[in-house]
């Protein structure tokens, strides 16, 4: 009854260009509405983590290799200065240590000895004016026994780097009494820190 009314015929057009458009919207809601409920459904944890790396104190030391005192006669006079080589440390930066030298083979209160059998002459070493020894060496480090009566160089600081200290030795007079041949004494350097 209407079929030839073109306002009829425009009004379907519309209403049908209506729904089209509602069920474009529709679709539009539903995909939006599906990413949100997935969204909220979706979420994430965290968890930290703390990586370290401790470095540990660790000097090293070089002492000097066999060192010739180089020949004297019976009845010689005592000698003072005399190169006995050079300890080298290399310790960590800031890194305090202390070093020292044992009694070695054939301490005496107060003196090493190189020693032939039953002869023995006396020496002692120095670090610069001090004579050395290994007393303070217990104090960084609780293990460690001393043995003499001089003191360890202490309170020394490492650079990284190889720090050297020159080592001379005061040699006793020779007695008359001296055997010939080489007398001897074997010594151990120690760093402590």
């Amino acid at each position: 009854m209407f079929g030839g009314n073109p306002m009829f015929r425009f009004s379907q057009i519309i209403t049908q260009q209506r729904l089209i458009m509602k069920k474009i919207i529709a679709t539009a809601i539903s995909s939006v509405l599906f990413v949100a409920a997935h969204d909220a459904l979706a979420g994430q944890a965290g968890s930290n983590t703390t990586y370290s790396l401790t470095v540990t104190a660790t000097c090293s030391i070089t002492s000097p290799n066999a060192v010739s005192f180089g020949t004297s006669a019976a009845s010689d006079p005592a000698q003072t200065g005399v190169n006995a080589g050079t300890v080298q440390i290399t310790c960590p930066v800031d890194q305090t240590y202390a070093f020292g030298v044992n009694g070695g083979q054939n301490y005496l209160t107060g003196s090493h000895f190189l020693k032939n059998g039953s002869s023995l002459i006396g020496y002692q070493l120095k670090n610069g004016s001090n004579l050395l020894g290994d007393v303070g060496l217990n104090a960084k480090d609780p293990s460690y026994t001393e043995g003499t009566t001089e003191n360890a160089v202490t309170n020394v600081t490492g650079t990284g780097s190889a720090q050297n200290y020159p080592i001379t030795a005061n040699i006793a007079a020779i007695p008359s009494t001296a055997i010939a041949g080489i007398h001897s004494d074997t010594v151990t350097y120690t760093v402590a820190f």
